[in-house]
């Protein structure tokens, strides 16, 4: 039974249990909606972040396979590409690495080449393989690498086996490419018999009777009877010379494809990339030692990474006694290709003070970088590196941009040292990891990063000891990825043999230089009219 009620006090009737229920839930519907909204605006923010173009890379980058513990780089380089997809090579050339791959197996694996070389060569019909020795010499790395890819491409049209020196700098900076067998030759084997071997046209005064080993030489100086290398009759004739040397300081892919019967052989490995020979072999030939690429991933994860935009800005002054001498004229032409060229916001008087005003809230919203643009400077002169550093720390931008300069070395002079050798390859393969790539002209330095990166560069005008800032362009765009070919080597040879499409294909894809006068370059279209020239 119920008590008595308390005076003043009215029982709670249905009308006021069902205002509370409603209050308590409209009370959870506001809390829901403005956690919601909270919820969006950390949603914007981790978005924001996420937008970063270092963050934008790795999303868009296939995940790798597992690595190969022998060589790191083999697996890993394109995690550092803002577009992976454009290093994918064609079915044609997988097919015709594969195919050389089995060759190099079979021709080398558990094989002892040394024994081979000594005892079986005149041999007739002992050894079915044929080969291709590159002999090391004294040249800059740049050369170094360009003769490589040359001879390689060249090993690849004609079946033979390539093999390198194990004593050589490429054993000291390079991954072995063939997994399951080896490009080195063994410590043991006579290196002195190749280099001095026989010259061409020791063959050609022979008629090639009884010629088991050869020495091209094809550096920048030839002979008569080292250029007769370069007409098609000889390369017949060369399919019966089982040992092969290569001496070389240049790039002769364009003069290969230009002989008959080595084009029928590589135009179809590379149908539709004729500026891409270099771009696509260097991912398979020139990938750093696991400690050099442990040096690159040092470098790039300390000074370049975070940045919006990556620079590579390569400076040497060919053309002069000293080609790590330091000019202020050359430097003003730099900083005048930067901002017409708009690679740097032009340096201006005043602070924007609103621009200053608004980084920290662009920081803590996750819409500023750690840069808006990191700048590698590759020279052998520090000052390069330091005036622009100093310029752009001292001196407001037109933009109120962030710009982080770096520089991995300033040498002061060239030498032939494996130390050396090692700091080069590690400032070429960051400079390869550019956006936009600034080159100095003639430089087989510059011509690496860009062919590696797939990029085709300004380039600078700066060669020779005459350098004004009122003189010509600073600077120019590049025609092509692909390295020049500074000396051709005997045109004349151009014969018979070559058929009407292989014609038209030069006439499309081979161009004289911009650096160099005389000098080719493959390019993807030749009738292209707006590529400028350094004597121009």
């Amino acid at each position: 039974m119920a008590g008595p009620r308390e005076p003043g006090k009215e029982p709670m009737g249905p009308f006021w249990h069902k205002m509370l229920i409603v209050m308590c839930v409209g009370c959870i519907l506001l809390f829901s909606f403005f956690t919601l909204m909270d919820m969006a605006n950390v949603m914007t923010r981790v978005k924001a972040r996420c937008s970063n173009p270092i963050q934008e890379q790795f999303s868009k980058a296939s995940i790798p396979p597992k690595d190969d513990e022998t060589c790191v780089a083999r697996t890993q380089h394109l995690l550092y590409r803002k577009d992976p997809q454009r290093f994918t090579a064609s079915a044609e050339l997988d097919a015709a690495w594969k195919r050389y791959g089995e060759l190099h197996r079979a021709c080398s694996f558990q094989k002892n080449l040394t024994h081979a070389f000594l005892h079986e060569r005149e041999m007739k019909g002992h050894d079915d393989c044929n080969y291709l020795i590159m002999v090391d010499g004294a040249f800059g790395l740049g050369n170094h690498f360009l003769s490589l890819i040359s001879a390689f491409t060249y090993a690849l049209a004609t079946d033979r086996v390539f093999l390198i020196d194990s004593r050589s700098l490429f054993a000291k900076l390079l991954c072995d490419p063939f997994p399951g067998s080896s490009w080195l030759l063994p410590v043991d084997f006579p290196y002195e018999e190749v280099a001095t071997a026989p010259a061409f046209i020791h063959a050609i005064g022979s008629e090639f009777r009884d010629v088991d080993l050869l020495c091209l030489h094809l550096e920048h100086i030839q002979s008569w009877g080292d250029s007769q290398f370069f007409c098609d009759q000889n390369q017949l004739l060369l399919m019966d010379v089982q040992w092969l040397g290569w001496l070389s300081n240049q790039y002769f892919v364009t003069r290969l494809l230009m002989i008959p019967s080595l084009w029928e052989r590589l135009h179809p490995i590379f149908p539709s990339t004729a500026d891409q020979v270099f771009f696509h072999l260097s991912h398979r030939l020139l990938l750093p030692h696991n400690d050099i690429w442990a040096r690159i991933l040092r470098e790039y994860w300390s000074y370049i990474s975070g940045s919006r935009t990556r620079v590579g800005l390569q400076i040497r002054l060919h053309g002069r006694n000293d080609p790590g001498a330091f000019d202020e004229e050359v430097l003003e032409r730099i900083l005048q290709c930067l901002h017409s060229e708009k690679v740097l916001p032009e340096l201006v008087e005043k602070e924007n003070i609103e621009a200053l005003s608004g980084f920290f809230l662009k920081r803590r919203e996750g819409e500023l970088t750690s840069a808006d643009i990191a700048v590698l400077v590759a020279s052998l002169q520090i000052r390069f590196y330091e005036s622009l550093r100093d310029s752009y720390g001292a001196i407001p931008n037109a933009e109120s941009a962030m710009i982080r300069f770096h520089t991995v070395s300033h040498l002061g002079r060239q030498d032939y040292t494996v130390q050396q050798a090692q700091i080069a390859f590690v400032e070429m393969w960051l400079l390869s990891f550019s956006d936009v790539l600034l080159t100095s002209p003639y430089s087989t330095f510059g011509y690496i990063p860009q062919a590696i990166g797939g990029l085709k560069p300004i380039i600078l005008n700066i060669q020779g000891g005459n350098i004004t800032a009122n003189g010509p362009q600073a600077c120019f765009r590049g025609q092509s990825m692909e390295p020049c070919t500074h000396f051709p080597q005997n045109l004349a040879c151009r014969g018979s043999n070559e058929t009407a499409e292989h014609s038209n294909w030069i006439q499309n894809h081979i161009k004289e230089c911009q650096d160099k006068e005389g000098g080719l370059q493959l390019v993807d279209h030749a009738e292209d009219p707006s590529s400028a020239h350094l004597w121009e």
